[in-house]
């Protein structure tokens, strides 16, 4: 697992112990949470090697910027999301913000270079997996997909 991966794991497991409707499953969530644990000792590892990539900071800031200014708002005032978890764009300024973002990367390119060599990389989380027969039965299909390259087979 690379260290994108690892991220979005650790961001999908708190919605097993909060929505999962798991019961009697004490063994399961003490094994879970000690992954939970290495996962977020190499996160703060991974976390503070992106705050020292010079540039990134200020990329994020000028991408949203750029966000803001072009994607569709709701009659709130909120940015509107897509079916794919990204901002809508308005149609009409699709253009000029592709050229802005297109110029914005081009800007930090190393920055970004240097974040995505750093995600792609090899996760160094070392963690037991949990064995199969402690999964609870009644584990949801979605939360299930977080957690199986957790799960020894």
């Amino acid at each position: 697992m690379n260290n994108q991966e690892m991220i979005n794991l650790l961001n999908g497991i708190p919605s097993l112990y909060t929505n999962g409707g798991l019961t009697d499953a004490l063994d399961f969530f003490y094994e879970l949470s000690k992954i939970e644990d290495a996962l977020q000792a190499e996160n703060k590892i991974i976390q503070k090697t992106l705050n020292s990539i010079t540039g990134l900071d200020a990329y994020e800031k000028e991408k949203l910027v750029i966000i803001k200014k072009y994607c569709k708002k709701d009659k709130n005032g909120r940015l509107v999301m897509s079916n794919s978890n990204s901002f809508e764009i308005d149609e009409s300024s699709e253009e000029v913000a592709d050229k802005e973002m297109k110029d914005l990367n081009e800007k930090y390119k190393d920055a970004l270079s240097q974040r995505k060599e750093l995600l792609e990389r090899e996760s160094k989380a070392k963690f037991d997996k949990i064995k199969f027969s402690l999964v609870p039965g009644n584990i949801k299909g979605v939360h299930y997909r977080i957690i199986k390259d957790l799960i020894e087979k």
